[in-house]
Order: C-alpha cells, then sequence, then structure tokens
C-alpha cells in the first residue's frame, strides 16, 4: 500500500491538464532510467517501458499494463488553483483519499499510473514480461492512444487500468463519431410594425452524459423546442435564432430561441406555450415542477426565410436522436445511441450538432450514414470528425475469465463483466493488434471530474493483490 501511495503522492505534484502532460512523461521516463528499464518517449508524450519477465515465467506469454496520464481539471467556486502549475493537495480520511471538495484529484487516471509503478518495482511480485503504456490526452480526444505506435507490442494481452468499480470488469465499450450539420440562409431584415419579438426559453431539464445517461428519458431540449416551434406552422412568424447546448457529450439542459410573430396572434402563441407546457410534464413527470417554457419580449431585426426554418425543422425532428438500439449482449446496455448536442444559429448559418456512439464500429458507420443521407435532403452540408474505435465483447476471453475467477474468490461480491456505452483507450489498441484480449479493471473510485472525485485506501490495497495474483497465475 505505502509503494502505491508513495507514487501516486509524486504523481499529484506535476501538473498534467490534457495536453500538458510533457512533465509527468519526462518524469515517467526518468522513473525508467533511474529503475534501469527499456524506456521511449514519443511525440504525443506517450511512455512506453518494459520489465523483463521474473525467473521461472520467462516462457510465459507477456501482458500490458496501460492507463493514461492526464486528468481533468475543475475545482471548487472558491478555490484558487492554478491547474498548470500548482500541485494537487490531498487528505486521508480514515479509508477516503480525497481533496475535500477543493479540486479533482487526479485518481483518474494517476491511480492507474501509480499501479503500474508499484508493479514495476516490486521485488515481491512475480509476474511475466511486463509492458506499461501510459498515454495521454483520453479525457479530450484521445490523441495519445491514437498516435501510439501499436507495432511495438509484444503483448497479446492487456490490462487497462481505467475502471472504478473494483468488482467489475469491462470488456466493452463505444466507438463514436461527431457530425455536424449546417446551411446558410439569408438574413432577412423584418422592420414591420404588426411583428412583435418574442424569446422562448425552455428549461429545468436534467441533462447529462450522452453516453451514461442517454436511456434514462431525461429528455433533449433541442428537440422539445423544434416540437414546439413545430405547433405553430400554421401561425404568422419567423424565426430570428435558436441555441441550445453547450458540449457534444452533454444531453441539452436549455434552449432558447427568438422568433418574430404577427402581434395579433400573441394570444394564441401564450395558449400554445401554456398547452405545451403542460403536455411536456405529463411526459417527463419525474421533474414537472422544474419545467419551464416562457416568453418574454425581446429585439431582433433579422429572420430567416419561412423555407429555412422548415428545412431546419424538419431535419432536427427527423435525425436520430437517443437510443437506437440496445445491447444483445449486456442487460439494459445502450448498444448505440445519437445525442442532438447542439442546434445554433449565427452570422447565417445554421448548425446541427449530432454525436453518434455504438459498441460495433459498424453500427457507428450505418448511423453516420444516414444522419449524413437526411441532411443532404434537407440541405445541409456534413462534416463528421473526432471518430473513435469501439471496443467489442469478444466470447471467447481467457483474460477476462483468469480476473473473474480470481475476484470470485477473492472479493465480497461475485465479479460483473459489463461494457459500457462510453469510450474507453482500449477500442485503440483492440484495432492497433489483431486479437488482442483486453480488458479494464481498477480499485474503487467515484465522482470523477469533480471536486469531489475520492478512492478507497483499502479497496486500492485489495485490488492490487489481485492484480499481482492475476500476474502471477497467469499462464496463457
Amino acid at each position: 500500500m505505502n509503494r502505491i501511495l508513495a507514487e501516486f503522492d509524486q504523481i499529484t505534484k506535476i501538473p498534467r491538464p490534457s495536453h500538458q502532460e510533457g512533465q509527468i512523461a519526462a518524469y515517467l521516463y526518468e522513473w525508467a532510467k533511474k529503475h534501469d528499464l527499456y524506456v521511449e518517449k514519443d511525440q504525443n508524450n506517450n511512455v512506453y517501458m518494459k520489465l523483463p519477465a521474473t525467473k521461472g515465467f520467462e516462457n510465459k506469454s507477456s501482458i500490458a499494463l496501460q492507463a493514461h496520464t492526464d486528468m481533468v481539471c475543475q475545482k471548487a467556486a472558491d478555490v484558487d488553483h492554478n491547474f498548470a502549475q500548482d500541485p494537487i493537495e490531498y487528505f486521508i480520511d480514515g479509508d477516503t483519499v480525497s481533496t475535500r471538495g477543493k479540486t479533482t484529484l487526479g485518481a483518474d487516471n494517476g491511480l492507474g499510473v501509480a499501479l503500474i509503478l508499484a508493479i514495476f518495482s516490486d521485488d515481491n511480485c512475480s509476474h511475466p514480461a511486463l509492458e506499461g503504456i501510459f498515454t495521454t490526452g483520453e479525457e479530450d480526444d484521445f490523441y495519445g492512444a491514437a498516435g501510439f505506435d501499436g507495432s511495438k507490442l509484444k503483448s497479446q494481452y492487456l490490462i487497462n487500468l481505467d475502471n472504478g468499480d473494483e468488482n467489475s470488469i469491462i470488456c466493452a465499450s463505444a466507438g463514436g463519431i461527431t457530425i455536424d450539420a449546417t446551411r446558410k440562409f439569408n438574413e432577412i431584415k423584418l422592420t414591420d410594425d404588426n411583428y412583435a419579438t418574442i424569446k422562448l426559453s425552455l428549461s429545468g431539464f436534467l441533462g447529462g452524459h450522452s453516453g451514461n445517461d442517454i436511456n434514462k428519458g431525461r429528455g433533449n431540449t433541442n428537440l422539445l423546442m423544434m416540437r414546439f416551434l413545430a405547433t405553430l406552422t400554421d401561425l404568422d412568424f419567423y424565426l430570428s435564432s435558436i441555441d441550445g447546448g453547450t458540449f457534444k457529450v452533454a444531453i441539452p439542459r436549455e434552449t432558447t430561441a427568438v422568433l418574430k410573430i404577427k402581434k395579433s396572434e400573441l394570444a394564441i402563441l401564450q395558449d400554445r406555450l401554456m398547452n405545451f407546457k403542460e403536455q411536456l410534464q405529463v411526459e417527463f413527470a419525474s421533474i414537472a415542477a422544474k419545467i419551464s417554457l416562457v416568453s418574454q419580449a425581446s429585439s431582433a431585426q433579422k429572420v430567416m426565410s419561412t423555407e429555412d426554418f422548415l428545412a431546419l425543422k424538419n431535419y432536427v425532428l427527423t435525425v436520430p436522436i437517443g437510443v437506437e438500439e440496445m445491447s444483445d449482449v449486456f442487460l439494459n446496455l445502450v448498444d448505440a445511441s445519437c445525442n442532438l448536442a447542439k442546434v445554433s444559429t449565427q452570422a447565417g448559418q445554421l448548425t446541427v450538432v449530432s454525436d453518434i456512439r455504438a459498441n460495433t464500429d459498424s453500427k457507428r458507420a450505418f448511423i453516420s450514414n444516414k444522419i449524413q443521407i437526411l441532411a443532404t435532403a434537407f440541405g445541409f452540408t456534413t462534416e463528421a470528425y473526432a471518430p473513435y474505435y469501439s471496443w467489442s465483447y469478444k466470447a471467447d476471453s481467457p483474460l477476462r475469465d483468469l480476473v473473474e475467477s480470481i475476484y470470485n474468490k477473492n472479493n465480497d461480491q461475485s465479479a460483473r463483466a459489463l461494457g459500457v456505452h462510453a469510450g474507453l483507450e482500449c477500442g485503440y489498441f483492440d484495432h492497433k493488434k489483431t486479437g488482442m484480449d483486453i480488458v479494464s479493471i481498477g480499485p474503487d473510485s467515484w465522482d470523477y471530474h469533480s471536486p469531489h472525485e475520492a478512492f478507497s485506501l483499502s479497496s486500492l490495497e485489495h485490488f492490487y493483490e489481485n492484480l499481482k495474483e492475476v500476474l502471477q497465475t497467469a499462464s496463457f
């Protein structure tokens, strides 16, 4: 335990936001040199090191251990902390290690890094030849894993240490891609005094992570706002602007729209606004009291044509959104989904952002193609970017079977083999080397990406002993 904490303590002293991993890469490189290990550092600040097999394990298959070095940098509103230069201050309270709510801790994935270093320096651990892979940019765009030279890998077995649940064995994850659909429109100046300018605001929804929460029925305000605007098509109005969504992997919680409508029809607008709000309160009963759909006077002179509005409306109402398909392997796991992440109008351009996830690359490609067909039909141009690989479940996995047997023998709870509807670096390694057998495991840690991030000392100690037993008993 002291060995792991000592390594983690050193890591917390090194700033390591995504795309700023130079210092941690240099530290790992020198650490390996100090321990007389083979080591390389590439242009993406990935670090690769090798540890020879212990006596009697020379003929067993090698195993790769992998973790990412970057961390998400979040702090409480009243905390003064510069993540580019300040060390992380952490506290040990009984069994819990945390920053006491001040900043992110960096256990994601500093614990994985510390575990690998502990194994590589533990003279009491017997093991086959080991490879250590420390990647960068996992919290942003996977550029480290994407750029890692897979030809270096000798192992057919890889253990990813980026899992925060000691009793789970992750063995599948989603791949994804983002598509921007854009359409130019002419901004028409409308100064007719017979029209009033109204701003509509829809809020009160829960939002959430587009992977973890897409199947929880939380609603998407971009879609819901467009549903409301569709109820007004018999009225005399023009859309000036619409804006909803903040980030491609976040389900939109708030959307606003500004329109110009005939003053003589304002009463009808208010009636329909009230009726639609009541409809939403029935559809989303668990948050009914929080739902807000209000109007207020606004100012805008330029609007889009009815033709442009109809193209936007019809595209948003028909583009894939939410759960597309459920898994046939894991109970209640989403297999494919699409998040209508952003809708915006700016400088004469409509933009609709869709973020696709799928647990097979073929389904990802299918949904992507469907979106591009729809976008073209409604006069939009598409750009696809930021693809990342899926990691598909393999029925035959000796490594998973070994980990599961050790967990079931040593843990209080039975091991759970899981898939996740989120991206993991495992997908890249699965594609870099044909036939790799991969699992993602780790000790209990929680509240990642927030100042409440923490981990359990007892779980860390227990997990480390299990990991050593996996390495000592692997006979592939």
